[in-house]
């Protein structure tokens, strides 16, 4: 008999939950306790090089294999012996190639692209019909919900947001901006009733922070349900052709890319269950505003990643280590008469992102640093879903237009080190940065 979908959502939020106690089970495995303690520190590093991941390799923290009696990546209640390990096909497709394989030859790529579409429609489809309202104390079906409530057929926006979010052959020196459809931005969350209350909030002035609250609800309903297609695509290509994979070095990274995509979702799951305890009465959720001039350059409405806090350099969120949760924050910047409100939410009890906030915030209120850049750098660097405005964008030149294209897309696709530091060294000397303001 199949789980109806309240004890699939009830078994997905416990997964959560049984996977940090199983990280934490595998660190007291750790016996050597300066090794315990050297762990701690690289757990503390935003970028871990090969040193570091061989290191956690050896200590229990297996980054390219799967163990028989973890949780299964797939965020199902089982392990993974039981659950994606038991439908492994045996069969062999010999033209089958990873992600990893195809990704320098652009005409087996574009085949690569062509499965993954299918496997994103199919599941797209498929979980559209099982979400529920995310509301709290609603048990009406989802329906189709838009993020943005703009009809982007008259409105000239530009994305680095791809509608099959498996297309992410990004390239440095190259334009990753295109035109915005009515399709980018769709998800399933909330049913009609909940979906129209909240977009139907007007922003300015009087909006109150329950009201905010609830606008940023969306942005985190869209990832998420993007992310669990993602995840539910990767679970189908694991299962018919990981046998096929004859390599192991691409057995291995594909492992780590399912890892990556496994740890956003568990991740979001955990906020999800965090914003809906408070969606109605907050008690944690701290509310951030910056009013200034109106902007029409850009539009923002997304989760913000927050990589390093300016004082102590402490982490907030690992580029590559797939065992630290991802922190995330949510912004929004909405126009009115002709001001422009920038609000940001992120949960106060979370401390790694309290001091990230508290820190940055202290530079602002002494004028050490520009609010606008601030907000334009967030945008651009820490979010993945910034639109520019089609007027300004023809203004850039190509050079500006390539480093805006790298500045959004190379946090989120698998960086190398170089990069992440000219990245985080830009962002940290915002004062001279962008100001889309």
């Amino acid at each position: 008999m199949e789980k109806n979908k309240k004890e699939e959502d009830i078994e997905l939020i416990e997964s959560v939950d049984k996977k940090a106690l199983i990280n934490e089970i595998k660190n007291n495995k750790i016996k050597n306790e300066e090794a315990k303690k050297f762990v701690e520190a690289i757990f503390e590093n935003y970028f871990l090089d090969n040193d570091n991941i061989n290191f956690l390799q050896l200590n229990g923290y297996n980054f390219f294999a799967f163990d028989d009696d973890q949780e299964c990546f797939c965020l199902s209640s089982l392990t993974y012996k039981k659950c994606c390990k038991a439908k492994l096909l045996n069969i062999k497709d010999k033209s089958y190639k990873t992600y990893e394989q195809v990704i320098v030859k652009s005409d087996e790529y574009e085949n690569y692209l062509l499965r993954m579409q299918n496997y994103f429609k199919t599941n797209y489809d498929k979980l559209s019909k099982l979400e529920k309202c995310n509301y709290p104390q609603c048990n009406n079906l989802s329906q189709e919900n838009r993020l943005y409530e703009i009809n982007f057929d008259k409105k000239n926006y530009l994305t680095t947001n791809n509608l099959n979010p498996f297309d992410n052959n990004f390239k440095i020196g190259e334009n990753f901006f295109k035109k915005v459809t009515n399709k980018n931005f769709s998800f399933y969350g909330l049913c009609l009733q909940h979906y129209n209350e909240i977009r139907l909030i007007t922003v300015d002035e009087q909006t109150s922070d329950d009201q905010i609250i609830k606008i940023h609800f969306l942005p985190l309903l869209q990832k998420l349900f993007i992310s669990k297609v993602q995840l539910e695509c990767l679970k189908e290509e694991f299962r018919n052709f990981y046998n096929s994979i004859e390599d192991e070095g691409y057995k291995a990274l594909f492992i780590y890319r399912i890892k990556k995509i496994s740890n956003l979702t568990s991740s979001l799951l955990n906020y999800l269950k965090k914003y809906k305890e408070n969606l109605l009465n907050n008690k944690s959720l701290k509310v951030i505003k910056f009013k200034l001039n109106i902007n029409k350059n850009i539009k923002v409405y997304d989760l913000l990643y927050p990589q390093v806090c300016p004082e102590d350099f402490s982490l907030v969120n690992s580029v590559n280590n797939i065992f630290v949760k991802e922190n995330v924050a949510s912004i929004n910047i909405a126009n009115f008469n002709n001001t422009s409100l920038t609000t940001i939410i992120y949960d106060s009890e979370n401390e790694r992102l309290k001091k990230f906030f508290y820190q940055y915030l202290k530079i602002l209120d002494n004028k050490n640093k520009s609010i606008e850049t601030f907000i334009s750098n967030c945008s651009l660097i820490l979010t993945d879903n910034i639109l520019l405005n089609n007027d300004l964008f023809y203004k850039l030149d190509e050079q500006t237009i390539n480093l805006f294209s790298a500045l959004n897309k190379f946090r989120f696709e698998n960086p190398n080190m170089g990069q992440e530091y000219l990245k985080m060294k830009f962002f940290a000397g915002f004062n001279k940065g962008n100001n889309f303001f």
